[in-house]
């Protein structure tokens, strides 16, 4: 699963949620602009994605008014590419915006933006573990021994912090010559779907998220006595909502409030379950530090 690509809409989707009416302090006048990337919502392209966006803004537009609780205009801007939204920002048009872990670190590492939020997609942790996994008939237990083999890389993997730690760590291990000999094949499948590739011996080798292999394991019991867990990664942070230093706080603590407590009613965790997240949670910049160092280590080879 990607797991920042839908925080943007769902944060847009929970903003005009009942709960906006169990606060009764009006905050100063405000104008609150959400930029997002088209391909954070998987499989959606940028014109359907614009025309949910407008339902769902329009719709928070509508019910501020007739709450008259938080007294701040609202806008919203998807782009198709982060170029673009990253301009927006630099003018200030764009003051909050959902960004990957890989590109936060790229261009928003600094004092001037704070990482604030990030969709958990475990009840009790809003980090995700990779696994790299094999059949348990395979030999081969180590990265080192690894050469000349195929890796499939699920499509919700590929724009994961995971695919840059498998990358890192395998010309870590390898070097730049036998690395060269890995043939890393991006899947059109599902991690679900790609690790029963493996469960039946069609593939070899599958990098797939802790929290997809235990639902499985749990759901066929068989597949955790015929699979081998090569290497786990440490736990990342997939992509980050941000705000730019300097906005009225009043707003930010109004978002926050409401995106923490979404999963308190049954609208809210029904809303969380379209998006396979149990919550929405805070989040500080230390808990970005495993996922920093496996990037730094990314790109030192790439």
């Amino acid at each position: 699963m990607i797991l920042y690509k839908p925080l943007f809409l769902l944060l847009i989707l929970l903003l005009f949620e009942p709960v906006i009416a169990q606060s009764s302090k009006t905050l100063k006048k405000d104008i609150v602009r959400l930029g997002g990337l088209a391909d954070m919502v998987d499989g959606v392209e940028l014109k359907d994605a614009e025309a949910a966006f407008k339902i769902l803004t329009d719709s928070f537009v509508k019910r501020l008014k007739e709450q008259k609780v938080y007294d701040f205009d609202f806008e919203g801007k998807m782009y198709s590419d982060l170029n673009s939204m990253q301009k927006d920002i630099e003018s200030g048009y764009i003051q909050y915006f959902n960004v990957s872990a890989y590109d936060y670190f790229r261009f928003y590492d600094s004092k001037e933006f704070v990482p604030f939020l990030s969709g958990m997609h475990h009840p009790s942790e809003n980090s995700v573990h990779y696994l790299l996994v094999t059949s348990l008939k395979n030999q081969k237990k180590e990265l080192k021994q690894l050469t000349n083999q195929k890796i499939s890389i699920p499509r919700s993997i590929q724009k994961s912090v995971g695919f840059y730690w498998l990358k890192a760590n395998l010309r870590n291990e390898l070097g730049a010559k036998l690395y060269k000999t890995i043939n890393l094949q991006l899947s059109s499948q599902s991690e679900n779907e790609d690790l029963l590739s493996l469960f039946f011996g069609k593939t070899d080798y599958v990098i797939i998220s802790e929290g997809t292999f235990n639902v499985a394991c749990e759901l066929n019991p068989s597949i955790k006595s015929k699979v081998r867990i090569i290497k786990k990664s440490e736990g990342f942070l997939n992509g980050v909502f941000v705000y730019k230093q300097g906005l009225n706080s009043q707003t930010i603590t109004a978002i926050q409030d409401i995106a923490v407590n979404l999963h308190n009613d049954n609208n809210g965790k029904q809303i969380l379950s379209l998006f396979k997240m149990y919550k929405i949670s805070t989040v500080k910049k230390e808990q970005l530090d495993e996922t920093e160092k496996v990037i730094n280590l990314y790109n030192k080879f790439f």
